[in-house]
């Protein structure tokens, strides 16, 4: 699974210079989510040979 994570980033990665585009590597972050049957393993995403940082957390926002 990881190797196939760091493909689609080689991917994006050609996808985002195509179009003149860039990662934020301060705001992007790697978020995994299983179930309770599922155990979490430990993925290491790598873009542009720097590691994209686990998130401890996600809070999502709504409108009232």
């Amino acid at each position: 699974m990881q190797s196939h994570l760091n493909i689609v980033f080689e991917q994006l990665n050609y996808w985002f210079k195509s179009n003149s585009l860039f990662l934020n590597f301060g705001k992007t972050y790697f978020n995994q989510f299983n179930n309770k049957s599922e155990c979490s393993s430990y993925i290491e995403i790598q873009y542009e040979d720097k590691q994209i940082l686990t998130a401890n957390g996600t809070r999502f926002l709504r409108l009232l």
